[in-house]
């Protein structure tokens, strides 16, 4: 029984962001996982943090302007971004992703990253992988690099723009020659087909890396209220079309390359089913309790998909204390298709299900 306790800690929340942790570090994660379920005190062990809503690419599924419904936001300085990282760090954050937009394109970049990464939490970026070339030396000392590849060229070029394929590679290829522990992650819409989930998985086994495979996102939620994407209706894969590329996937027994496996694939297609009956079951997730979303100008948000702020001050303003008195606890939510979230999630709600697949996954 230890060593499936041992399993679970490994494999389970720590394995699928690809980091490598000692007993100490795990057994701290798992204590602050059950103490904000039981507790409603914030333990923060991931955060978001949105660079930039500024993207040199136009993506079809991507609304960027959504979020800015009140006009741009003003980004973070880096001195801010630095204050930002203190209090993270002081908050006792594990891990936290920056992404945009496109992050890379802060032109203090190197800087905001250097900062983060003499802190005691992971590092990931996210990145299309335009600028990645340029950048390599800064992102070589990442945890961890996140590359958007949708694809074959047809596909991913129709969605992202003609070109960024080739940019794609080229980074996933630079990162591999530099040692940069590199994943990609692939957005699955309408226009995903059977041969695209083949050259992922392909890329995958080329390059000995994983996956992330995930539906497109449909909207958000602002202020309480959901807003649609405008391309939902063209792009949205349909449950049926979703069943019929994950029962394909999970035939295959590279599947294992992909972030949660056949546990992730099955988890979101009955989610995805519940969601297009409109039949889903709001539960109380733990969205600021156990992670966290920035936004460019340091609004304190629940997650990526609800962005509303849960304080009247910005992140960089606020003491340890106000940030620990934030009330984000049991956040009402329909659920989501990522899996960082949905392991967090499940953990926090003792899902025997999730704690089975934890104890007998590779990711």
């Amino acid at each position: 029984m230890r060593y499936k306790f041992k399993e679970i800690f490994q494999k389970s929340i720590f394995g699928q962001i690809g980091f490598i942790m000692d007993a100490r570090d795990k057994i701290r994660i798992i204590k602050k996982i059950f103490s904000s379920s039981f507790s409603g005190k914030m333990n923060i062990i991931t955060v978001e943090i949105v660079l930039t809503y500024r993207c040199n690419l136009k993506c079809a599924y991507c609304e960027l302007a959504v979020f800015e419904k009140n006009g741009p936001e003003k980004e973070m300085s880096t001195d801010q971004l630095k204050d930002t990282f203190k209090k993270l760090e002081l908050l006792g954050t594990e891990r936290i992703n920056i992404s945009g937009g496109e992050p890379l394109l802060r032109e203090d970049i190197s800087e905001i990253l250097k900062d983060a990464l003499s802190r005691s939490f992971k590092v990931s970026l996210t990145t299309n992988g335009v600028f990645v070339p340029e950048n390599l030396k800064i992102l070589k000392q990442l945890d961890q690099l996140i590359l958007s590849l949708d694809g074959t060229k047809t596909t991913h070029d129709s969605l992202r723009g003609q070109g960024s394929h080739e940019s794609a590679l080229k980074a996933l290829k630079l990162c591999k020659q530099n040692g940069i522990n590199v994943m990609i992650s692939s957005v699955v819409t309408d226009k995903t087909s059977k041969d695209d989930l083949l050259y992922l998985l392909d890329v995958c086994e080329n390059f000995k890396i994983k996956c992330i495979i995930q539906p497109m996102i449909c909207g958000v939620y602002i202020d309480g209220t959901w807003v649609k994407f405008n391309k939902v209706d063209e792009l949205k894969p349909s449950y049926a079309y979703l069943n019929l590329l994950f029962n394909f996937l999970k035939k295959d027994s590279r599947s294992k390359k992909i972030i949660g496996g056949k546990y992730y694939l099955d988890k979101v297609l009955k989610w995805y089913s519940k969601k297009e009956k409109n039949i889903a079951k709001e539960f109380n997730c733990m969205a600021g309790e156990l992670f966290l979303c920035l936004s460019p100008s340091g609004n304190i948000m629940p997650c990526s998909m609800r962005c509303a702020n849960s304080s009247k001050k910005k992140i960089w303003e606020s003491s340890p204390q106000e940030l620990r008195a934030v009330n984000n606890s049991k956040v009402q939510c329909e659920g989501c298709s990522c899996y960082t979230y949905m392991a967090l999630n499940g953990f926090s709600r003792l899902d025997l299900s999730m704690v089975f697949h934890c104890m007998n996954s590779n990711n």
